[in-house]
């Protein structure tokens, strides 16, 4: 149906399946066609018309330039409508008719609030590019984060959508810290049952936690999105997140979980006294006492190194961990690497596995642009990691050390220093020897790119 000027509903003949209110599978449920009375009181629908989806993507995409349709509130639909469970092919129908429309209409289709069955239903669908990983982000709610409320338990999500090919990403985020006087996050002063959602006498609202928000969407590998009031965004932030064309820099995996922090996180629900069976990283638990994120997580960029000799090694890795909400001081295993990580890692030197690692940017050291805390890790040096909150968190990179005993650390002004977007290719060089680095960037773009190199021979 479209509504028409004068107020009136007006049959389009497209094909729904649409539902009464209260109807859905917890309320006894109940659908029914478009007929003689096609709303019913319904509020909710199922467009199986692939004429729909085209005509809606197509004007989409050409009076607003719209390259990705965000279908959101899936869980809703699913728990709220009926008509899959009494239909066989009536969910089936509307994601192929919404793929078809997307392929007509040149367009990449994002999932939100997906439940896993959604995110499998994608493998059948071409134009599915990505699904949120998180659910709704609110200023300053990381520290009394409740499920499903959470901006950062994507650490296992993160292991499926990766595992289907899909990008995870974000919800957006303030990128600056106090934004005044937008009812939406505003509804009074904080209180004990909703201490997310306060405001100060004047109507603002705090996000504390930007850089930690900024970093989790930099390395999501989805779209990076910001949701600043005009005039209040903080442009340098947002800037390391992208080259100076705007393309994101992202990692070629996003965060997961390292396998001893999943463990660790199942034995939290079991409520075992203080310090029982820390087999891993131990969570800060929330306002609500909640043990809600996986504190620590590693990110990865594969890239190409060609070797000397006109071989070619496709699978070198240069990972991210990243530490944050973290209890009490842990350690950074070399087992805590995927088997991925480890392997493309570990290539640089046949004699021993040994990579480089130094800390990037954190909140004690806003902008810094210098290498921090160089030192080595390998499987006899893990990485030491301090108690941490969602403030002071903590990003370190490890990056291959080759035989010459070079190592690339990459573009450290950027929160993902070494990104597949960025780096196309590393050479190794033998007479003389050292690394080059194939990079691409915007026209007239300044990169800064570090390398570790051995220190000079002495002086005879």
């Amino acid at each position: 149906l479209l509504r028409t000027a004068s107020g009136r509903l007006e049959p389009c003949g497209y094909r729904f399946r649409v539902e009464a209110p209260g109807r859905g599978p917890t309320a006894g449920g109940g659908d029914s066609d478009a007929g003689d009375d096609p709303t019913n009181g319904a509020t909710m629908a199922l467009p199986v018309d692939e004429a729909f989806w085209t005509a809606l993507l197509t004007d989409g995409k050409e009076r607003f330039n719209m390259h990705v349709y965000e279908q959101d509130f899936l869980w809703s639909i699913q728990e709220r409508l009926n008509a899959s469970l009494r239909s066989f092919r009536a969910a089936h129908d509307f994601f192929a008719a919404m793929n078809a429309g997307a392929r007509a209409a040149g367009v990449a289709i994002k999932f939100s609030m997906a439940l896993p069955r959604h995110v499998l239903q994608s493998l059948l669908m071409s134009h599915v590019t990505q699904v949120t990983a998180s659910d709704d982000a609110r200023p300053g709610t990381v520290e009394t984060c409740s499920w499903p409320t959470c901006a950062h338990y994507s650490g296992t999500g993160n292991i499926m959508l990766y595992a289907l090919g899909l990008a995870p990403s974000q919800d957006s985020y303030w990128s600056s810290r106090t934004q005044c006087c937008n009812p939406r996050y505003c509804r009074g002063r904080a209180s004990a049952e909703d201490p997310g959602h306060g405001c100060d006498a004047a109507g603002a609202a705090e996000e504390p936690y930007a850089e930690l928000q900024a970093v989790l969407s930099s390395y999501s590998t989805g779209q990076h999105t910001f949701g600043d009031k005009l005039g209040a965004t903080n442009a340098s932030l947002v800037r390391m997140a992208a080259d100076a064309n705007g393309f994101l820099l992202a990692p070629s995996k996003p965060p997961t979980a390292t396998d001893r922090g999943i463990w660790q996180g199942l034995i939290s629900e079991v409520h075992l006294p203080a310090g029982a069976f820390a087999v891993g990283p131990v969570a800060r638990e929330d306002a609500r006492g909640y043990q809600h994120h996986y504190p620590v997580q590693t990110s990865a960029t594969f890239a190409t190194v060609h070797l000397p000799g006109g071989r070619v090694s496709i699978f070198y890795s240069w990972v991210h961990v990243l530490a944050f909400g973290l209890e009490r001081d842990a350690e950074f295993l070399w087992t805590d690497l995927h088997k991925p990580e480890r392997g493309g890692g570990a290539r640089g030197r046949a004699s021993a596995p040994l990579m480089v690692r130094w800390r990037g940017h954190a909140a004690e050291r806003p902008g810094a642009d210098a290498v921090a805390d160089l030192g080595v890790f390998a499987p006899a040096a893990p990485l030491g990691l301090r108690a941490c909150g969602f403030r002071d968190y903590q990003l370190w990179h490890l990056a291959p050390l080759f035989e010459e005993n070079f190592a690339f650390l990459g573009e450290n002004t950027k929160w993902v220093p070494v990104s597949r977007q960025r780096m196309r290719g590393v050479e190794r060089m033998v007479d003389p020897a050292g690394l080059r680095v194939i990079a691409t960037g915007a026209a007239g773009e300044e990169i800064e790119l570090l390398f570790l190199a051995p220190e000079p021979p002495a002086a005879a």
